[in-house]
């Protein structure tokens, strides 16, 4: 047990009537208890807030199923996110969590700056796009897709691209790759 209680998850085991069989420091600061004010009771009992919820599904899923279960979803009494798999075990299951609410702000920030760069490049008619040279996998922002008319979705490579340039530009622009490959500026219309 002592290896539970030094690792970064949260952790805790419950008996097959969801009674509170241990808890790690971790996992018990990690959700504003402590171990004496959880242990022997039933989880529901500790957290009526979370019945219902995809946790509930989750460990519900793995005691009756005898199969791990995954819930990531937020919990507004500690105005958190909490991402658990849980485990089924001879007596119940043992539950690893960690809270995962710095990870969802970031990816909710990244969202919001993918939205402003999209609206961005649509009012200023003009796209941006990434190859990735060893996979040879052109990406393409969406308004880049709506200026070369290529559907959005569809693999693209440097070879494609090559091949909706205009006929009387293609030598121009993979001289011009060639040499940014080699080091120099790649600035072309």
């Amino acid at each position: 047990i002592s290896i539970l209680d030094s690792i970064s998850d949260g952790f805790f085991r419950l008996d097959r009537q969801f009674r509170v069989t241990f808890v790690n420091e971790t996992g018990a600061r990690a959700i504003g208890q402590t171990r004496e004010s959880m242990l022997g009771r039933v989880l529901w009992e500790i957290f009526p807030e979370a019945v219902g919820s995809a946790f509930e599904r989750a460990y519900r899923k793995a005691m009756t199923e005898r199969v791990t279960a995954t819930a990531e979803s937020a919990y507004p009494p500690l105005n958190a996110f909490f991402e658990a798999h849980a485990y089924p075990s001879e007596d119940g299951i043992s539950v690893f969590f960690r809270d995962v609410t710095d990870r969802r702000r970031v990816e909710q920030t990244l969202r919001e700056s993918q939205a402003d760069l999209n609206w961005a490049q649509s009012v200023g008619r003009i796209g941006s796009w990434r190859l990735n040279v060893q996979r040879n996998e052109l990406l393409w922002s969406d308004e880049n897709h709506r200026i070369f008319g290529v559907p959005k979705g569809q693999p693209l490579s440097y070879e494609k691209f090559l091949a909706i340039v205009h006929p009387e530009d293609r030598a121009y622009v993979d001289q011009k790759w060639t040499a940014a490959m080699q080091g120099e500026p790649y600035d072309i219309e």
